[in-house]
């Protein structure tokens, strides 16, 4: 079995109740319009990321890391009531990690730089 999941990627809208989970969350935030705004204003250098709109977009990157967990909690259980868990290799792994404003940059695939949110 393969089984890949897409969170934690943008843009960062995990389901509730992981996206009041995490402190930050601000509801005025919530917005394509909004992340395209951060996303092209703070990458443009116009300007760096607000202390706030950073505590928002880490609150729920950490609400998707906790809904993937408890995912990923459920594939266990699944695996155990099939009674082929025992029998099982999990391998899990990540491609990269994300910025929320480190150097000006947000999200991924925009530098070289190893991001410090690459394992939380």
């Amino acid at each position: 079995m393969f089984v890949s999941y897409l969170d934690a990627h943008a843009p960062y809208i995990p389901p509730a109740p992981f996206d009041r989970q995490f402190p930050g969350m601000n509801e005025s935030f919530d917005s394509p319009r909004w992340r395209q705004s951060v996303m092209n204003d703070v990458h443009l250098l116009k300007r760096s990321m607000a202390a706030e709109e950073r505590a928002h977009m880490v609150s729920q990157y950490d609400g998707e890391i906790a809904y993937l967990d408890d995912r990923f909690g459920k594939l266990v259980a699944r695996l155990k009531q099939w009674g082929i868990y025992d029998n099982t290799v999990i391998v899990i792994t990540s491609d990269h990690g994300e910025a929320f404003g480190e150097r000006n940059l947000v999200g991924h695939a925009v530098s070289v730089y190893q991001t410090r949110f690459m394992c939380r």
